[in-house]
C-alpha cells in the first residue's frame, strides 16, 4: 500500500489570526453571532474562508 505524507489541516488547528477576527467581530456585531445581521455572517464566513485559504498557501496564522 502507497504511503502518503501526513500534513496537518489548518481547520484542526488553533489559529490565532481566526480568534482574532472573531474577537474584532464580537465587538463590531456583538457579542453572539446569532444576532448579526446575514450580511454580517456571510461577510464573517468568507473573511474566515480566506484566512484559511491563506494558511494553505503558507500565510500566517
Amino acid at each position: 500500500m502507497a504511503e502518503y505524507p501526513q500534513v496537518p489541516l489548518p481547520v484542526r488547528e488553533r489559529m490565532d489570526a481566526e480568534v482574532e477576527l472573531m474577537d474584532a467581530w464580537m465587538r463590531d456585531h456583538g457579542d453572539d453571532p446569532a444576532d448579526w445581521t446575514e450580511q454580517a455572517r456571510y461577510d464573517y464566513a468568507a473573511a474566515v474562508a480566506q484566512l484559511r485559504a491563506n494558511s494553505l498557501e503558507g500565510g500566517t496564522r
